[in-house]
């Protein structure tokens, strides 16, 4: 079975959140035991609920660095040439 599913990115809000040091070790964790480098993180946030919808390893972020005015391709490309040893991108 096969689902195709598009929205329009417009419809909705998107803002940076902190998230608790528990969850961001998890988080840390989870990319870490995965290997990745960079990871674009899709979550639902329902009432005190967060769901972990998916991690795309490469992902875009550039509508999303924009429209919130976040340092992600600064970070990134810090990052690839070993100058940068943060673990937040501009959040």
């Amino acid at each position: 079975m096969l689902f195709h599913f598009e929205i329009d990115l417009f419809e909705f809000d998107f803002f940076p959140k902190q998230v608790s040091e528990p969850f961001k070790e998890r988080l840390l964790e989870f990319h870490e035991k995965a290997g990745l480098v960079f990871g674009a993180y899709d979550f639902l946030e329902r009432g005190d609920d967060i769901i972990f919808l998916e991690c795309n390893p490469g992902g875009a972020w550039l509508w999303l660095e924009h429209s919130l005015g976040l340092n992600v391709s600064e970070h990134v490309a810090r990052y690839l040439l070993g100058r940068d040893e943060t673990d937040s991108f501009g959040v």
